[in-house]
């Protein structure tokens, strides 16, 4: 499958991706570690390198975990992104074991699959979530879960096309191959990302006070609503991602000197990375941006996420100027 939206092809040349889509023999679908605790993201990816039965790989250069995990699937537009929360109900047995397998085999990580609903197609990223509480309350309502976007990966391979297929196998879970994608080197300067990332910031700002000046006319009242705005949206987002994001980060001559240097001017790239996904997390339906979101999500590279977000928010803003929104 080829993930690609015309808008995002003709801002960014060349990002499209294939997916690599594979059935996985039967006998490879069965976890083999020893059940353990429920730890998080970082004890996975340390399980997942020492777990020779299931084959994982690491990539010593871009720090690339492969492994196993099971892939709870939903609609494309309930996309989630990293430091998101996503609050799921498991009734099915499926689902359930999806659960189990999480918790008992997985270090409480699993992933989210998304599936176009026009043409029942599943995208070939996932987002990686760490299940943060959950609440067993029976047969009769399952399981309620609080979990916590801590990352993304690629699906190499997935049991889904003989679950399809085989009816005996309806009620088993979705199982995938995925490696779990890190930011790329940039090769764009710090400096020149940071002056992006202030941008955007800038026109999230723009964004927001057109937003609340179009409920004063509207309402005709002081707005008095300081709680549930774009802006505080934004830094709710940017404080989540920034505190789930365990990945490391290349730091550069220039950085080093900035912060010894206590520069304001420049944003170390694990803030600008914070930036690029939290603008995607600003709006007050987050569904009515999912092909945004997709595409944010489809990008590896946070400095074109971050110029994606400004031709966006550009055009949000003259929506809201123009009164068609």
């Amino acid at each position: 499958m080829k993930i690609c939206f015309a808008l995002w092809s003709l801002v960014l040349i060349g990002t499209e991706t294939e997916a690599f889509v594979r059935e996985i023999p039967a006998a490879r679908l069965q976890f083999t570690v020893s059940p353990s605790c429920l730890f998080g993201i970082n004890e996975w990816r340390e399980q997942a390198l020492e777990n020779i039965n299931s084959r994982s790989t690491y990539d010593t250069q871009e720090t690339k975990v492969t492994d196993y995990v099971p892939i709870y699937l939903m609609d494309s537009k309930r996309v989630a992104l990293p430091g998101e929360t996503v609050y799921l109900q498991f009734t099915e047995n499926d689902d359930v074991r999806i659960f189990q397998q999480a918790i008992d085999y997985k270090q409480g990580i699993f992933g989210l699959g998304f599936v176009s609903s026009e043409d029942d197609v599943l995208y070939d990223k996932v987002s990686l979530v760490e299940i943060k509480e959950y609440n067993m309350m029976g047969d009769r309502f399952g399981v309620f879960l609080s979990c916590q976007v801590v990352g993304n990966a690629m699906i190499l391979e997935t049991n889904l096309n003989s679950i399809r297929h085989d009816e005996s196998k309806q009620s088993e879970p979705v199982i995938a191959l995925c490696s779990e994608v890190t930011s790329p080197v940039e090769t764009m300067k710090l400096a020149d990302a940071s002056s992006l990332g202030r941008k955007v910031e800038t026109l999230i700002a723009h964004v927001h006070m057109a937003e609340k000046e179009r409920r004063l006319q509207a309402d005709n009242e002081d707005d008095d609503d300081d709680d549930d705005n774009r802006w505080s949206r934004y830094h709710a987002a940017y404080k989540a991602i920034f505190q789930s994001d365990s990945h490391g980060y290349t730091y550069t001559n220039e950085e080093s000197t900035a912060s010894e240097k206590g520069s304001s001017t420049m944003y170390t790239w694990k803030q600008l990375n914070a930036i690029s996904w939290a603008v995607f997390s600003t709006s007050q339906s987050l569904q009515q941006d999912y092909l945004y979101r997709l595409a944010a999500l489809d990008n590896d590279y946070m400095t074109n996420r971050l110029l994606f977000a400004s031709y966006w928010l550009v055009d949000v803003l003259k929506d809201i100027e123009n009164g068609t929104v």
